[in-house]
């Protein structure tokens, strides 16, 4: 199992601790310090923010700028919510960042920064982390979507609108992962969970891999289908002017040749004939 994986089902696991515990939110007045703001990246970031750096690092620097140029010395509201425990990042990871940036450079103060309270229960903040968009938010890739329906699937707590509406993704794939977490639990019915969040989408179609033969019946079957494509290339020509088509091997591969020659002199050796 993954370090990923095991952060987030350990990160779950915790949040739903916090949220039993059903303790009140206190109230904020719409603005939080930055050392109040917890982030879990593994639940609510439903982009890879380890993929295209460059494209991250031009963002947050383009985010302080304006922090910098803002009369406000502030940028639009994150979206918080309160585990029961503390507040947790929804949406605004870049801006959080570049928030931290101008505070660590000395430069202006910023003792709190404008939030927005996501009101709901676990399952409706990990939706909501992926449902908003912002125009301070770098777009969601093709993967990044198609790997978080499939994670939201494993999960079980969602209907499979929820996950096709919020993910972006059609519900026909939604149906296909369905049927995909079935098998997986079906060939490891202990740990199936587990397994599958160690997963992406694209390594979960490809489970479990089956295992090439490579034997002489492989090897056979391989040698009469490119015979087919041969005869149907050349008919009888290769056989009726054998000289050019050595000569035609020859300018395609001269290592072919040599290759071919050496195989089939040792096969006259072994067997007193070539063995077709």
């Amino acid at each position: 199992m993954s370090d990923t994986t095991t952060t987030f089902t350990a990160v779950l696991e915790r949040l739903k601790n916090e949220q039993n515990s059903g303790r009140v939110a206190p109230k904020i007045n719409s603005k939080l310090s930055i050392k109040s703001i917890r982030v879990e990246v593994s639940v609510f970031q439903p982009r890879d923010l380890g993929n295209d750096t460059g494209s991250k690092e031009n963002h947050i620097r383009g985010l302080v700028d304006a922090i910098y140029c803002n009369p406000s010395k502030v940028l639009d509201p994150i979206i918080v919510w309160w585990s029961g425990a503390g507040w947790y990042l929804l949406d605004g990871h870049h801006r959080l960042e570049a928030y931290k940036r101008v505070i660590a450079q000395k430069r202006i103060k910023i003792p709190k920064i404008p939030v927005r309270v996501f009101e709901g229960d676990l399952n409706g903040a990990m939706l909501e982390s992926i449902r908003h968009n912002s125009k301070d938010k770098l777009p969601m890739t093709k993967d990044d979507k198609i790997n978080r329906a499939w994670r939201l699937t494993v999960m079980q707590d969602f209907s499979k609108r929820e996950i096709a509406l919020t993910c972006k993704v059609g519900s026909a794939t939604v149906s296909r992962m369905r049927r995909k977490l079935q098998e997986l639990q079906e060939l490891q019915p202990h740990g199936w969970q587990d397994l599958a969040f160690g997963m992406s989408w694209k390594e979960a179609q490809q489970f479990p891999r089956k295992e090439k033969s490579y034997d002489d019946e492989w090897q056979d079957n391989l040698a009469k289908d490119w015979a087919m494509r041969l005869s149907k290339a050349f008919g009888k020509q290769a056989s009726k002017q054998p000289e050019v088509f050595a000569r035609a091997l020859e300018y395609y591969s001269i290592k072919l040749l040599n290759d071919l020659t050496e195989f089939l002199r040792h096969d006259i050796e072994d067997n007193g004939e070539m063995d077709f």
